[in-house]
């Protein structure tokens, strides 16, 4: 998709749009009110920006969108972004699961993580470090993962060549 047909599109398919990349629709609504965007790089600024901008409910909407990694039934796109994970061996995957089960008993979310070109041993590794972190620190994770996995998402889809 090309910024300039994103930035005329009606509002309610631009959201639409959005939301295909985050859930949350008060983070989709802010970003379209910000139209138009220059470049990319202002756009993913803006989402940035807006991601650090919701309240804690409204991260937790956006939470919604994301499976659980290493879930084998993912399909589409994130299924491509933890292609690395999908591979591996069922002793790592299962330990993995195991994790995600903590963490979510523990924080009382999806462990969100960059996961796009990392393997399932890498992403195993990184929620062993954030299990030890407090709730505060946890959450201000989560929504840095939110933001890169968004930026990843709408550079993707408006054909960043940094994708």
């Amino acid at each position: 998709m090309k910024l300039d047909d994103f930035n005329t599109m009606d509002s309610d398919c631009a959201r639409e749009l959005l939301e295909s990349a985050c859930s949350s629709a008060k983070w989709a609504r802010r970003v379209v009110a910000h139209r138009p965007f220059q470049a990319v790089a202002d756009l993913t600024h803006c989402a940035r920006e807006q991601i650090r901008a919701l309240g804690d409910g409204d991260i937790r909407d956006a939470l919604a969108g994301h499976p659980r990694i290493g879930d084998r039934s993912v399909s589409g796109r994130s299924a491509d972004e933890q292609a690395r994970v999908s591979a591996a061996d069922d002793q790592v995957l299962s330990e993995l699961i195991a994790l995600n089960e903590l963490y979510e008993a523990t924080f009382g979310h999806v462990y969100l993580v960059f996961a796009h070109g990392r393997s399932a041993e890498e992403l195993v590794a990184v929620l062993k470090r954030r299990m030890s972190n407090d709730t505060d620190v946890e959450w201000r994770n989560t929504r840095l993962e939110l933001a890169k996995i968004t930026e990843f998402r709408l550079r993707n889809l408006f054909g960043d060549e940094r994708v």
